[in-house]
């Protein structure tokens, strides 16, 4: 299958066809309806981008993009599909998926297929039997191309005025009005048939140009995932530098606290042993001078003893000359 490049194409269309997942419904009320028309209005002036017909139906819907330069499709149906899933699950109490996965996309030249596939497009609630006049189908835009204005005020229909008027001077002798009313049969079975079997539609010329538009993104996508490829290697080993540092600084910071607990167990242990001998050198020097001191008691003793012997004898010597000389 041919792969769309969904990015702005100057001359080009997007006719968008979304389904509801596994078949079921995606609009239940006219809330419902609405809810997703005020997103579209949101994302239109957001994104900038025109929008020539939609048809909204229980279980699918249709439109039909002209993008702006910069914008893509994708970015426009997601926020667009996302934000009404949280609107829809949350009103009904549901999970999970609401549309399918992938949007059937086609990419069309402008010109000549502006009108007949909004006529295509316009013509589904008459096709599947919800609307016998397609005037009366509230839910699509095929009212606001006639003159008078939608009469249902509490259906909320977007601006298309600039793109109606588009179609108009893009129709020439065409008129719009008519022909939407009297839509050829042949040539819509004819645009269903291409639509089946094609999914870029246009001229020789038209495809051409799609086909280098993808050439360039396919080379655009290679460099980029070259690039990526590059920058994944280098941030591979970048990856495995930290991781490696990480481990190195692991190991160092454990090495660093197993040697600073051995260093503090040695130097405890050698501050005790150093503690011990000091105090062992304390306790000899203190042995010491009580040795010397009593050393020096017993010495003084000896001296005292000796000299009160000398006095007692010096005070008998001295009494006896006393005694001889007749002193009493």
């Amino acid at each position: 299958m041919v792969k769309i490049p969904k990015i702005h194409i100057p001359g080009a269309l997007y006719y968008v066809t979304s389904r509801g997942d596994d078949k079921n419904e995606i609009f239940r009320d006219e809330s419902d309806y609405n809810a997703y028309t005020d997103l579209l209005i949101k994302y239109k002036k957001q994104y900038g981008f025109k929008l020539f017909a939609y048809c909204f139906l229980p279980t699918h819907l249709h439109l039909l993009l002209e993008l702006k330069e910069g914008i893509t499709v994708s970015a426009i149906l997601h926020d667009l599909h996302a934000n009404y899933t949280k609107y829809f699950n949350g009103k009904y109490s549901k999970k999970g998926h609401l549309f399918q996965e992938r949007p059937k996309i086609w990419l069309v030249q402008k010109c000549p297929y502006l009108l007949p596939l909004s006529a295509y497009i316009h013509l589904n609630p008459k096709a599947l039997g919800l609307s016998l006049e397609l005037k009366n189908y509230p839910y699509s835009s095929y009212v606001l191309y006639l003159t008078e204005k939608p009469g249902n005020s509490k259906i909320l229909y977007p601006d298309l005025s600039g793109e109606i008027e588009e179609i108009r001077q893009s129709s020439g002798e065409i008129d719009c009005r008519r022909y939407l009313a009297d839509v050829p049969p042949l040539e819509m079975r004819d645009l269903g048939a291409k639509l089946k079997k094609n999914v870029i539609l246009g001229s020789a010329e038209f495809e051409e140009m799609i086909k280098g538009k993808l050439n360039i993104l396919s080379q655009a996508e290679g460099d980029s995932s070259r690039a990526f490829l590059c920058l994944k290697q280098v941030s591979r080993r970048l990856i495995y530098g930290v991781i490696a540092a990480a481990v190195i600084l692991a190991g160092v910071s454990v090495y660093l606290y197993i040697s600073g607990r051995q260093l503090k167990k040695a130097l405890t242990n050698e501050f005790a042993q150093k503690e011990k001998e000091i105090d062992k050198k304390i306790a000899l020097e203190k042995k010491k001078i009580k040795e010397n001191l009593d050393e020096k008691y017993r010495a003084d003793m000896v001296s005292y003893q000796a000299m009160s012997k000398r006095l007692e004898i010096e005070k008998k010597r001295i009494k006896e000359l006393e005694e001889r000389a007749g002193y009493k």
